[in-house]
């Protein structure tokens, strides 16, 4: 008797089938985005290909169990998706450090965000809007660092 094989291994099964058959195929359609010709990083691209792994594992997990707790679908296509990017494509790129002083403001940031917007909001101090918007904008752009990696 054969066991069915694992989500994970279902997942890594596809990507890995698509990689060695028709990766010329599926890679150029991703490639194709951004459409103004910008190269994207490897982190980046890591980024998209998690983000395809992710929403392929939701989705055959969705499509299988249409009635199941929506939060438990998330929670084992997360950890499937986890292991197939690992086995098919490894560990993602890390953020690249702008400047560790920018990297800590960044972490700070995160860590007075809730309190800084009840300010703004609840208690309408203004003088905060002028910190909270750069600081938001710098994160869009940035992101925020791992803890770990400023710490250390």
């Amino acid at each position: 008797m054969t066991s069915k094989p694992t989500l994970a291994e279902r997942v890594y099964a596809i990507l890995s089938e698509e990689y060695e058959s028709s990766r010329q195929t599926w890679a150029e359609g991703l490639d194709r985005e951004p459409r103004d010709g910008a190269q994207m990083t490897v982190r980046e691209r890591d980024l998209r290909d998690w983000g395809l792994v992710y929403g392929l594992a939701f989705a055959m997990l969705a499509s299988e169990e249409p009635d199941a707790d929506r939060e438990q679908i998330r929670d084992r296509a997360l950890d499937a998706a986890r292991a197939a990017y690992r086995r098919w494509a490894g560990e993602i790129a890390p953020r690249p450090s702008v400047s560790p002083l920018i990297d800590a403001a960044l972490l700070g940031f995160e860590d007075a965000e809730q309190s800084l917007s009840e300010l703004l909001y609840v208690h309408k101090q203004d003088g905060v809007r002028p910190i909270m918007q750069p600081m938001q904008e710098l994160r869009a752009v940035l992101g925020v660092p791992a803890r770990e990696a400023v710490l250390a």
